[in-house]
């Protein structure tokens, strides 16, 4: 299967046309990228990966705080075409790197203004691709999954986040992570407890996976502010484009 430490370093970009009713949406996000900018959330100069990691840490929680309510804004301005779009990406996305049916592919239910990504399940489970959501384990350590398909039950799991009512483990070929901010090297900011790093490094000990960020455009970064535990991701979807694959360390 693909796998982005082994692909070509270009990007490969799929801009989809606009729909009338996306470009309602465009000025409100493009407003929200200026003030990004201006605001010092996207600074290349305050991001060096050389930085002693309490300063690299620091960084990350300023910059978690702004992205977390400049999210907000975004998910109010796009409305569920985000998610629509997103939809179509990611299931043109497999089938471009030739990913079988019968794949499993774990997405998340959206908490916090998160990008949806059911629609994007939804059409992968009509596709043929058998679908699963994570579960936060009790004990530290990578997340587990249970197959779910959109429209069975689900129940509160830890941190009051959705998780499929039925046990039924699998182990995913493709991932689709929640993100609060990343850049165009691959590498994401999340909320900060290391879930998915530490899922991704596993998954990656142990077989090859694929690992799909999903976002706003505006969500971008010049530079991630990275650490050495933080696990880079292959490709990311937004509602504007598809990016990748990366090579890491670049």
């Amino acid at each position: 299967m693909p796998h982005g430490r082994g692909g070509p370093s270009a990007l490969f970009c799929s801009r989809l046309p606009l729909p009338p009713l996306e470009s309602a949406c465009v000025p409100a996000l493009t407003a929200l990228e200026r003030a990004a900018h201006h605001a010092g959330m996207i600074d290349p100069a305050q991001n060096d990966d050389d930085d002693a990691p309490e300063a690299i840490a620091a960084r990350k929680g300023a910059l978690r705080q702004n992205l977390r309510g400049a999210r907000a804004m975004m998910a109010h301005a796009a409305g569920p075409l985000a998610a629509r779009r997103i939809a179509e990406r990611g299931l043109a996305l497999l089938r471009r790197l030739a990913v079988p049916e019968g794949a499993v592919v774990a997405g998340y239910h959206a908490v916090g203004q998160e990008l949806d990504v059911i629609p994007l399940l939804r059409a992968l489970d009509q596709a043929g691709f058998i679908t699963a959501l994570p579960v936060v384990p009790e004990e530290t350590g990578p997340l587990l999954f249970h197959r779910w398909r959109p429209g069975e039950p689900l129940k509160e799991g830890r941190f009051a986040v959705p998780v499929p009512a039925f046990a039924a483990p699998v182990t995913p070929q493709v991932v689709i992570v929640p993100l609060l901010g990343f850049d165009r090297r691959g590498f994401r900011l999340g909320q900060g407890g290391g879930h998915y790093d530490r899922t991704l490094a596993h998954l990656r000990a142990n077989g090859d996976i694929i690992a799909i960020g999903a976002a706003y455009s505006g969500q971008e970064l010049d530079r991630v502010p990275r650490e050495a535990h933080d696990a880079p991701l292959d490709w990311i979807l937004t509602d504007r484009e598809t990016i990748g694959p990366f090579t890491y360390g670049a």
